[in-house]
């Protein structure tokens, strides 16, 4: 009799033990369902916002003159309709997957662009939020413009080269090793002509700018 009572005390543990375990299975499926319902849900918010998982990000922006007013209002600065926002805001129309490069003189507005009104035209659009850094502050900001996904370089050429272990460091190169198969959003502003990128980078890294990059060349 004993024996019958403990068998069935087995039994009724294995029970148990079986009813908590589909239990804890009932509750993962539903915990997964769950998650794959908030996936879902997240990724369908970005691919409203302009991601593309396929391919490289893209954005498509119309009609940016006609708000050139308005954006002059909230950042309190009377901007005028140049060639250089004319090409910019065309590129905009559809980014085609590319990053922004910005060479030209002084004096052109290509810091204003890329550290003013850019940023506040995907803040508006897509509720995007760009670090902007400048290039003499890059050497110590590196690993941001690295992994952050909306970037914005301002004036590369100026920063200074850095040296680890006795090995000459160029951060912009570093930086734009890491943009290619990352998807992320570059914008890059420099006073420096071609020739000048050529000598100061490498011939690799001006062909990584020309092929990934939207360049817009602008002397006015």
């Amino acid at each position: 009799m004993q024996i019958i009572r403990q068998r069935l005390k087995t039994c009724k543990n294995a029970n148990k033990m079986e009813n908590n375990t589909e239990e804890k299975k009932q509750k993962q499926v539903q915990y997964s369902e769950m998650l794959e319902n908030e996936y879902r849900k997240a990724f369908e918010v970005l691919e409203k916002n302009g991601y593309v998982f396929e391919k490289s990000l893209n954005f498509q922006l119309y009609k940016l003159i006609e708000h050139l007013p308005e954006i002059s209002n909230v950042l309190g600065i009377n901007i005028k309709e140049t060639k250089l926002i004319q090409e910019v805001f065309k590129y905009l129309e559809d980014t085609n997957g590319k990053h922004l490069c910005l060479l030209g003189t002084c004096g052109t507005g290509k810091t204003l662009l890329a550290t003013k009104i850019i940023p506040l035209i995907f803040c508006a659009s897509f509720k995007k939020i760009f670090k902007v850094i400048k290039a003499c502050d890059l050497n110590d900001r590196l690993q941001e413009a690295k992994e952050y996904p909306f970037v914005v370089i301002d004036d590369f050429g100026t920063e200074s080269t850095a040296v680890n272990f006795g090995n000459k460091i160029e951060a912009f190169n570093e930086v734009i090793d890491s943009v290619e198969g990352r998807k992320c959003f570059f914008v890059v502003t420099s006073n420096l002509d071609a020739n000048q990128i050529k000598q100061k980078y490498g011939v690799r890294t001006y062909d990584r700018l020309r092929g990934l990059f939207k360049v817009i060349q602008v002397n006015e």
